[in-house]
């Protein structure tokens, strides 16, 4: 398969665990219920970092909570004392990151809870967690992450939606109707594929000069923001950055030229 395809089968296969996410995300609710937790912690790189970040702020509105993203670097150097009482979630879609490895292995060395989110629960990542859950993308095998990225932000969406009705914060409605908030969501990921191939076809030329790129977004499109400036990065080869929007106007836009996509 091609990166384009996994693309493109993103909206299938985040119907299929919408269709079957009470039991997809169970284990680690009942995690999270049982450890009387004040605050959640997502622990990743790269693209499963982009994707936490994407879902971070839907998270803390659901859960009511704190929410941070930390790399596994930060958390084991600075970001693992406060807040106090949380539960770390330490991602790896490969299940081989050996950074995210080390943080678990500091986890289990300072006796906190090692719960790793996977996409091959019988990689070494197994060896270093108490807890292995598997997140529902399956394989994916082209070398960048592009089904999981998407599958991800729908796992943590769903952990949120469930996680704040065992925690009290959503009430049966509420879940009813972010289920279906998350159902229309996904049907927008679908059509928004061929509106985005038209999209690239218009802007072929563009798209086409390796010339750098900056990549702008706020609040959970931040994440895509760094997700698109990554895959620019490694697909095409191009100098591209991410920027918040504000950070974006205070300094960075006043290097923009015509040749800058």
């Amino acid at each position: 398969m091609k990166m384009l395809d996994y693309v493109q089968l993103a909206h299938v296969r985040m119907g299929e665990n919408l269709e079957r996410s009470s039991e997809l995300v169970a284990q680690l609710v009942d995690i999270f219920q049982s450890g009387s937790f004040d605050a959640l912690r997502i622990v990743a790189s790269g693209s499963s970092r982009h994707a936490a970040d994407c879902a971070r702020d839907y998270l803390q509105d659901a859960l009511q909570m704190q929410v941070s993203v930390v790399t596994p670097e930060a958390f084991v150097d600075f970001e693992h004392t406060y807040p106090q009482h949380v539960l770390n979630i330490a991602v790896s879609q490969s299940g081989y990151s050996t950074n995210t490895i080390a943080a678990l292995d500091y986890m289990r060395a300072h006796d906190m809870a090692a719960v790793a989110l996977t996409a091959n629960v019988e990689a070494p990542i197994k060896e270093h967690a108490d807890i292995v859950l598997d997140y529902g993308v399956g394989v994916e095998s082209v070398d960048f992450v592009t089904l999981g990225v998407e599958v991800l932000v729908e796992y943590l969406v769903l952990f949120g939606i469930y996680g704040g009705q065992a925690r009290g914060t959503i009430d049966a409605k509420g879940v009813a109707q972010r289920l279906d908030d998350l159902r229309e969501a996904i049907h927008a990921n679908a059509v928004m594929c061929k509106t985005a191939e038209a999209y690239v076809q218009d802007h072929m030329l563009e798209l086409s000069e390796h010339t750098p790129a900056m990549v702008v977004g706020n609040g959970p499109n931040y994440g895509v923001a760094e997700e698109a400036a990554l895959k620019l990065s490694e697909t095409i080869k191009i100098p591209a950055m991410h920027h918040e929007g504000e950070e974006f106007v205070h300094g960075p836009e006043m290097q923009i030229v015509p040749g800058y996509l």
